[in-house]
């Protein structure tokens, strides 16, 4: 049972990292007062629409959601074991 737990959470991370680095961080926009620096890719490409913002961003927060779990399973595994 053990491979199992422990090859569970490895999948969760590399299918989180995956979506991550395929879709970037999710990213929330600074509200006005915020300080910060605000760095421009440069307007490269066409902006994309809002379906595809919508999903965009819903596949980089699963991706950010899947690695926390992938890990704790392969913690789990190793108090099992």
């Amino acid at each position: 049972m053990e491979p199992v737990i422990s090859t569970a959470g490895l999948l969760f991370d590399i299918v989180g990292i995956v979506l991550i680095w395929k879709f970037g961080l999710p990213v929330h926009p600074r509200q006005a007062g915020e300080g910060g620096i605000i760095i421009s890719w440069g307007g490269g490409g066409p902006k994309p629409t809002p379906e595809q913002a919508k999903f965009r961003k819903a596949m980089s927060i699963t991706g950010a959601w899947l690695i926390p779990p992938g890990f704790g399973l392969q913690i789990v595994n190793n108090w099992v074991h």
